[in-house]
């Protein structure tokens, strides 16, 4: 059961800190096992990434409060903040350049991904849903601080952001993994030639290769859009299954025998990532499910 309405007493400045002294305590370890200059950079890296965090959480609370709201945290941001310290965990380790999966890095990032996972399954359960033959799992419900995210990342020219949100969904990918599912490949939902010209990048190509380089998933780019029409986002229900409808092709036998994840950045209805899995079946896919960062109900 969802419970978005409720809110607990913890103010923004007091979470910050706590996650940004997180950060510094982690890297206190790595500077004994590999040095300062790792340590360092792991600190910077994770450091920036969660002031970027409470940045985006700032501007949802302000928004809030002038909306006659109490200004305090809800469960929803807090499960914002706990994917994203797994993501500023991550990206710090990238970033320090350490590659010792077996040694304390490695367990780091893993411990990272699976206490990320642990959190929000505690706070508000897994988002997951059946679209027919396809699971769908979401990192986040869209609104709040994850909504502002995706839509920097999409409308705001923020490539960057590719990289929290791209960690939300290794996360979510990652549990899933250490319980048993098996994926071979991540497929991204791309945009239409034309489209990812104007905005400079594909979205959903830059969340697979996050989630990809952070689970060790090989990304195959599968699938292609052959037209472009009208944003999902500006359409209703019904128009948004005409508008994908036998919108996606792909290479043939590109995926023969694997089980693929597709990746995306938002679901409401589904109608995209259901086509998009038809196409992945016609390349050889045997089995489909579709992780986003996060779905809109």
């Amino acid at each position: 059961m969802r419970t978005i309405g409720r809110t607990l007493q913890v103010s923004p400045p007091v979470a910050g800190a706590g996650l940004l002294a997180m950060a510094v305590l982690l890297a206190a370890p790595l500077a004994r096992r590999y040095g300062r200059a790792p340590a360092a950079r792991f600190a910077a890296a994770s450091g920036a990434s969660i002031a970027g965090q409470q940045a985006l959480v700032a501007l949802a609370l302000r928004r809030q409060v002038r909306s006659g709201g109490t200004g305090r945290l809800s469960i929803v941001d807090l499960m914002t903040l706990a994917r994203g310290l797994t993501a500023a965990v991550l990206l710090g380790l990238l970033a320090s350049g350490v590659r010792d999966r077996g040694g304390l890095a490695g367990w780091t990032g893993w411990l990272s991904l699976c206490g990320g996972s642990i959190a929000c399954d505690w706070l508000d359960g897994p988002i997951a849903r059946r679209l027919g033959p396809v699971t769908l799992v979401a990192t986040g419900a869209h609104e709040g601080p994850l909504r502002e995210a995706i839509h920097r990342l999409k409308y705001g020219n923020e490539p960057g952001l590719a990289a929290e949100l791209g960690g939300l969904i290794a996360s979510r990918l990652a549990s899933d993994l250490a319980r048993g599912a098996q994926v071979d490949a991540l497929v991204p939902v791309r945009l239409h030639r034309s489209r990812e010209r104007s905005r400079g990048y594909d979205q959903a190509c830059s969340l697979a290769a996050v989630a990809g380089a952070l689970t060790g998933v090989p990304v195959r780019p599968a699938i292609h859009r052959l037209r472009s029409g009208p944003a999902q986002a500006t359409l209703g229900r019904m128009e948004r299954q005409a508008n994908v409808r036998g919108v996606f092709v792909g290479i043939a036998a590109a995926l023969r025998g694997l089980r693929v994840a597709l990746i995306d950045d938002v679901a409401t209805t589904g109608a995209t990532l259901l086509d998009a899995a038809a196409a992945a079946r016609a390349c050889g896919a045997r089995e489909v499910r579709a992780y986003v960062v996060a779905f809109e109900e």
